[in-house]
Formats: C-alpha cells, sequence, structure tokens
C-alpha cells in the first residue's frame, strides 16, 4: 500500500507524468482515504522491494534492555517509479 497527495495523484492518473505511469496507475485500486491530510490517497502497489534493518541492544539488567534500530525498504514499482524510505527507532524494553 502506498499513499499519495491529491495534486500527486492526479497528473499520475490524468496523464501528467507520461503514458506509462498513466496506463499503471489507472489499472490499481485506489481511494480517498485522507490518512495524511486532506485529499490524500492509498492505493495497492505491484513492487519489487529490498528491506533491511540493522539494532543494537543494551541490557541494563536481567529485566530492562535499551534497543537501536535503524531500518529502510527501497520499493520499485513496475514503472520504475522509487518509493525509498528509512526509519530510527529507539525502545526501552522492561519485563515484569
Amino acid at each position: 500500500m502506498a499513499n499519495a497527495a491529491w495534486y500527486v495523484w492526479e497528473q499520475a492518473i490524468t496523464g501528467g507524468f507520461g503514458p506509462a505511469v498513466y496506463n499503471y496507475y489507472t489499472s490499481r485500486p485506489w481511494s480517498v482515504t485522507n490518512l495524511y491530510g486532506d485529499g490524500w490517497v492509498s492505493y495497492n502497489v505491484a513492487a519489487d522491494v529490498d528491506l533491511w534493518s540493522v539494532s543494537l541492544a543494551y541490557a541494563w539488567s536481567d529485566h530492562t534492555s535499551l534497543e537501536l534500530r535503524k531500518g529502510a525498504a527501497y520499493v520499485v514499482n513496475r514503472v520504475g517509479i522509487a518509493y525509498p524510505s528509512s526509519s530510527w527507532g529507539l525502545s526501552l524494553i522492561h519485563r515484569f
């Protein structure tokens, strides 16, 4: 699942990014979901994905640890549009 602001999505489904993009995106199911703001669209993507993540944890005690994570996903759909994303995470974990 991917998301786009309406002004970008409108260009994709009206041919503003060329015929290959138009043909691909008009063949995908989509809906206005307002997920990230007014008019944002969510749509299904057929793509290849490369994922990776790494984490480092420090145990303060038998019950408490701190974990730092870094992850990334590089998605390329069937017409070559890339959706790169990355994230950092910090967790304090305590077992009761």
